[in-house]
């Protein structure tokens, strides 16, 4: 039933907010949710189910898993720089954690990597720690930074190198997974829209 949210701060969210924005009634709000907070897991589940059919609609034809941490990851970034709230929304509370359904294709990313060579992981669950926080505050920074998409190619490809992949492969693979998305996106994501 939800299909948006309100503002760009949920964290001061209260159902008058909610019933506002969607333009429902309070007892509307009640028929579906018992409460913000069982609304707001709904959205959350949503939104996660939305970008997990998205991002596959992307990786249908990618095997190696190098390519694929890079392009879940540049999505992730791409998408906070194109939707502010959606940024916000997600980066809030614990919507990023290692058994949410938007880290689910990241770890699977990460234990194919390194079973099949290409990632040394020493600790998995620390890994994914490691790349929420790093998505956290990068999606924090993109609201700041004047070149964006320089910005998330050059995150993209710290990211690479601290799975053990050498400088100038993690550099140009971070180049082509931003020029695939920037040629591709606008026909794959419903939600893409040009930037930089």
């Amino acid at each position: 039933m939800l299909v948006a949210y309100p503002g760009s701060d949920p964290s001061g969210a209260v159902v008058d907010d909610v019933v506002r924005e969607a333009k429902i009634s309070r007892a509307t709000f009640y028929k579906h949710f018992t409460s913000l907070e069982e609304a707001v897991q709904e959205l959350t589940a949503q939104l996660s189910q939305e970008f997990a059919l998205m991002r596959a609609s992307i990786y249908s034809d990618l095997t190696d898993p190098k390519f694929r941490a890079a392009t879940g990851f540049q999505l992730f970034l791409s998408r906070a720089v194109i939707d502010p709230d959606w940024a916000t929304f997600i980066t809030h509370g614990h919507r990023l954690s290692r058994s949410n359904a938007l880290t689910s294709d990241m770890r699977k990313d990460l234990e194919a990597g390194f079973v099949s060579g290409d990632f040394s992981i020493p600790d998995l669950d620390i890994a994914v720690d490691l790349i929420i926080g790093t998505k956290v505050e990068a999606m924090h920074q993109l609201r700041r930074v004047t070149a964006p998409r320089a910005y998330i190619e050059t995150m993209t490809s710290m990211f690479l190198r601290s799975l053990s992949i050498p400088p100038a492969d993690a550099d140009a693979t971070a180049t082509m997974v931003a020029e695939r998305l920037k040629k591709e996106g606008p026909e794959l994501l419903s939600w893409w829209r040009p930037f930089d």
